[in-house]
């Protein structure tokens, strides 16, 4: 039986996380180890470890330019989606854009292009409301989506 599937791009085949941590420590800042985020967006995270206005400069990173493009692939991601596009699945990058990082979709974009080749490009869903599209099953990494249907 064909599913269609919805695959997350940010901390699903992308680390987001790692890519905040490896941004900080290369200016010299203090970050947490991806493992050590315990909350979605990682606010609480970092208030709890280092106060609220850092919380607010360690997020800020992700609005920069070459944030999304940089990301580093999360390890087993990429041979995952394609093993179940190989088993016959209609599987579709689905990912929601940062707003307040005007070259996110783009990123994106180039993440998928770099990192899966162009035939995923015609997969790839760039989208305010991932719950618009129907699917039988989505991967995502944010657990307020654990009932999407």
């Amino acid at each position: 039986m064909e599913l269609t599937i919805l695959v997350d791009l940010d901390g699903v085949l992308a680390d987001f996380e790692k890519r905040r941590f490896d941004i900080l420590t290369a200016r010299g800042k203090p970050a947490l180890p991806p493992a050590e985020v315990f909350d979605f967006y990682a606010t609480a995270a970092y208030t709890q470890q280092f106060g609220p206005e850092y919380a607010r400069e360690a997020q800020h990173v992700t609005y920069e330019p070459g944030f999304f493009a940089g990301m580093d692939p999360v390890e087993g991601g990429l041979e995952g989606v394609r093993g179940l596009a190989a088993n016959g699945h209609d599987v579709r990058i689905c990912s929601k854009p940062l707003e307040k990082n005007p070259h996110c979709t783009t990123e994106k974009m180039e993440w998928i292009l770099r990192h899966l080749g162009r035939a995923w490009l015609d997969r790839a869903l760039i989208v305010k409301k991932k719950s618009e599209y129907a699917a039988d099953v989505l991967i995502d990494d944010r657990p307020d989506l654990v009932h999407y249907t």
